[in-house]
């Protein structure tokens, strides 16, 4: 089956609603091949980040996965409609559906809320044999030992600029409790560390 995960661009302003593009990132994203490397290895798997590169919505899909940040929700909602009105089944995840699930729910197919790492197997498998339920959530805050290797493999590095820069994900969550921040409330109140041997 075709997996498209996709990254969406913000708009570039109130007044023009077209997604951001840039030549090149300075930073390798680590959301999109680190859900790759979750996925089993009997999907095919495109990753696609809206900032570098146009979405072809011809393309065929038996699934579309969009993570997403507050930021950039109208300009995914834009995304998940026009697959949706292809019939193509949209899967939604990020920062922003924890907070504002119902909202995801009312554009696409099934929300993710919390860590991937417990639900995105869930997600792929009920997606594949046709049974998606509208929620998923993560019920706990994951140990952080094991982690895979982002599928850094799948992403066209040619995008990126000569010096690129690869994020590593080192602990999650923060061990203040600012009251401005939402940190606390999506990555759990706890500050967890991954253990440098796995």
């Amino acid at each position: 089956m075709k997996l498209l995960i996709i990254q969406p661009s913000h708009y570039q302003s109130r007044s023009d609603l077209k997604p951001l593009k840039t030549r090149k990132r300075d930073v390798v994203g680590l959301s999109l091949p680190y859900l790759a490397a979750l996925t089993p290895g009997d999907w095919d798997i495109e990753l696609i980040d809206q900032q570098l590169q146009d979405i072809d919505f011809e393309a065929r899909a038996d699934l579309v996965a969009i993570t997403t940040w507050t930021i950039n929700s109208l300009s995914a909602y834009e995304i998940v409609d026009r697959f949706k009105a292809r019939g193509t089944p949209v899967i939604m995840g990020g920062p922003h559906t924890f907070f504002f699930g119902e909202e995801a729910a009312e554009h696409c197919d099934a929300v993710g809320i919390g860590e991937g790492e417990e639900i995105w197997p869930k997600m792929l498998d009920d997606a594949s044999n046709g049974r998606l339920r509208k929620f998923y959530h993560a019920e706990k805050s994951l140990d952080l030992s094991g982690l895979p290797f982002p599928r850094y493999d799948l992403v066209d590095l040619e995008k990126y600029s000569h010096f690129k820069t690869f994020a590593v994900q080192t602990s999650r969550g923060c061990p203040f409790r600012c009251d401005f921040c939402s940190e606390r409330f999506y990555l759990g109140k706890k500050y967890r560390y991954r253990p440098y041997r796995t």
